[in-house]
């Protein structure tokens, strides 16, 4: 990561990387590199974008540590994602309960599959307990039909 004012070229940049890299013991892939240009709503810098490096594209969100963060340093994506996939998860063990499984063992599917997911996604200044019943079900008001 590199200021957008920095006065030193993108192509200066990636070879600092690369030495970095090197001296690290791993190598940089730039087939696999992406470049995010992070922006702060809050406060308009007016500046040239730098210039594009043709081996390395250019987009507005990033997956990193398997977290999705946007170009506005936002995660916002990324809930919608995991509540998406947890409602899919619900609904899945409601097919089970129907089929007969037992409370017991819907518990324990839950716990290691959709609590999980969750408690993944929670900001670490943020405590699942401080969150309020009504929080953790709006997200869910789609699961329960």
């Amino acid at each position: 990561m590199t200021p957008i004012l920095s006065y030193r070229p993108p192509e200066t940049e990636l070879k600092n990387l690369e030495q970095w890299a090197q001296a690290n013991n791993v190598k940089l892939n730039r087939a696999k590199s992406l470049k995010v240009i992070f922006q702060n709503n809050r406060r308009q810098i007016h500046t040239d974008l730098p210039p594009t490096l043709p081996e390395i594209a250019r987009t507005t969100a990033i997956k990193m540590l398997g977290v999705t963060v946007t170009n506005h340093l936002s995660v916002s994506e990324h809930v919608r994602d995991v509540i998406s996939r947890c409602v899919q998860s619900i609904y899945a063990l409601k097919l089970l309960r129907s089929h007969g499984m037992n409370d017991d063992e819907l518990r324990t599917i839950y716990k290691s599959v959709v609590l999980v997911k969750l408690l993944y996604v929670v900001p670490g200044g943020a405590s699942p307990r401080r969150m309020t019943r009504d929080n953790w079900k709006r997200s869910f008001d789609g699961a329960s039909s």
